[in-house]
């Protein structure tokens, strides 16, 4: 009699199932909700069901770079939560075996800060390119692309191996 119960009870449980199957579901297809900032803490009289919009504001974001002879720094302001490019160089001239050829140089940061708290978490690609030597060296290119979480106010050290990149992420002064 347990076995006829356990088949009927299997045989029932896959006869729906088979008929699940053939159910379209009619609801509508929502996108999936965005991602929420960090929020400041709820005012004391809130209830629950509030919500505390922070909007964007301002940083100042400081990168130091330096790789073998080459050295450069970036200094700027970007919205929380925006990407940011900073792009310094030129085409040098070098000699070559068949006259002049031209060599790109330069100092190149992409950012993409997000504030979290007291704390940025920041995806950072930096390019340093150049030559050892400003009349025949040889050329230089480093290239670094992370993510890291930077304590605001507080300088940190991304990279420290071939070269050195170091960041400090503050709030950027109003303007006048």
């Amino acid at each position: 009699m347990r076995n006829a119960l356990s088949t009927a009870a299997v045989l029932c449980i896959l006869a729906l199932a088979a008929h699940s199957r053939d159910v379209v579901d009619t609801r509508p297809t929502e996108a999936p909700p965005a991602p929420k900032r960090a929020a400041a803490p709820a005012p004391k009289d809130a209830t629950a069901w509030d919500t505390v919009v922070v909007p964007p504001h301002d940083l100042r974001v400081q990168v130091d770079a330096s790789y073998k002879s080459l050295k450069d720094s970036a200094d700027l302001v970007v919205t929380d939560a925006t990407q940011a490019n900073y792009v310094a160089g030129s085409d040098k001239p070098r000699k070559g075996p068949s006259g002049p050829e031209f060599k790109s140089t330069g100092f190149t940061v992409n950012i993409l800060p997000v504030v979290e708290g007291d704390k940025v978490s920041i995806q950072l690609q930096v390019e340093l390119s150049g030559f050892s030597d400003a009349d025949a060296g040889e050329r230089l290119h480093w290239q670094v692309q992370t993510a890291v979480m930077v304590k605001k106010g507080v300088k940190k050290t991304v990279s420290n191996g071939a070269g050195r990149i170091d960041i400090l992420i503050t709030d950027a002064p109003d303007a006048p």
